[in-house]
């Protein structure tokens, strides 16, 4: 039986020890997750709700204008939710 070489065997443990690492990570809720966000209104434009979302949370959205009608009219009747919920 041949032996191998010390570098194949160093490569084989740092494989497993990054798969050890990739594998025992875990999503966690963090406190972005569970903002509170006050909304409601009958005739919001996209614009408006996304602003509104914007100042009551750190989140901050991107978008293209091509691409999204930040005009367009929604009826949102959420009250005081968690942000992941509306």
């Amino acid at each position: 039986m041949k032996k191998e070489p010390k570098f194949l065997s160093i490569m084989r443990i740092s494989a497993f020890l990054l798969f050890c690492c990739a594998f025992s990570s875990f999503a966690k809720n963090t406190s972005s997750q569970n903002a509170k966000v006050n909304i409601s209104g009958n005739s919001l434009t996209i614009g408006n709700f996304i602003d509104q979302i914007e100042k009551q949370t750190d989140y901050l959205f991107v978008y293209s204008k091509n691409e999204v009608n930040v005009n367009e009219t929604v009826s949102v009747k959420a009250g005081k939710r968690q942000s992941r919920s509306i």
